[in-house]
């Protein structure tokens, strides 16, 4: 069933109505050419997705549509793992594959993504709006109630702090973890966890050293494979919430 957003100000729960305006609706009606009667999914990107029949298209004013669906039915927090995911990835110089990262951590379920800087970084800064566009996507693209919260550029350390404090399991991804270190779904047994994934050059010995000794980091690896950044990225979400 095709998804759509709903802004929440557009949804009549007491009415069980809800309004569909601006791109949506045109994709609805322009692009889709959806008529009254048919079944369509909304989310509202902050906790509840909505089963609705398409009830009116109402008479473009300026070629902006809006469409109204009766709900049938509310789905708190559908499609949401029940594994509270943090992602601390590293930027990376190419923003495209920072991108692909955001785009397959939200389809995979995570909840929040913090973008870092580390002692080998090549970059120093990252279009936000342009990310939230495609966490948007990629949160309609898998009907999930919740879209991912992104949060402000900041360091490795002081996104580890967070991670420590909120009494999260840290499991630091470096090529020095052994083969008894693999990283697999045994790890994702505690109930929050933090993935901490570098750049493109990985962590220093000193930055992991100290990461182990101050945030009680767990180093582990993907198996003895040399992976990129953003393969790492991709296969340590899979395993922790597949």
């Amino acid at each position: 069933m095709e998804c759509f957003i709903v802004e929440p100000q557009n949804v009549d729960r007491n009415g069980m109505q809800l309004r569909l305006t601006g791109d949506e609706a045109r994709h609805c009606v322009r692009s889709l050419r959806m008529k009254t009667g048919e079944a369509l999914f909304a989310t509202d990107l902050a906790g509840t997705c909505y089963e609705t029949e398409l009830l009116e298209i109402q008479e473009p004013k300026r070629n902006e549509f809006e469409t109204v669906c009766t709900i049938l039915k509310f789905l708190s927090k559908h499609n949401e793992s029940s594994r509270d995911v943090h992602l601390i990835q590293c930027i990376l110089q190419q923003q495209s594959k920072f991108e692909e990262i955001v785009e397959k951590a939200t389809e995979y379920g995570v909840r929040t993504i913090i973008p870092v800087t580390s002692e080998r970084t090549e970059k120093s800064s990252i279009n936000i709006e342009r990310i939230e566009r495609i966490l948007r996507a990629a949160t309609k693209q898998v009907s999930r109630a919740n879209k991912p919260t992104i949060e402000e550029l900041t360091s490795v350390e002081k996104a580890l702090h967070i991670s420590f404090d909120e009494g999260r399991k840290i499991f630091l991804f470096h090529e020095t973890a052994g083969k008894e270190d693999r990283f697999s779904s045994e790890h994702t047994k505690a109930e929050k966890i933090a993935i901490v994934i570098g750049p493109e050059g990985g962590f220093t010995e000193d930055e992991v050293a100290r990461f182990k000794s101050e945030f009680n980091a767990a180093v582990v690896s993907l198996g003895e494979r040399r992976l990129r950044a953003e393969a790492a990225a991709i296969a340590a979400l899979a395993i922790a919430l597949c």
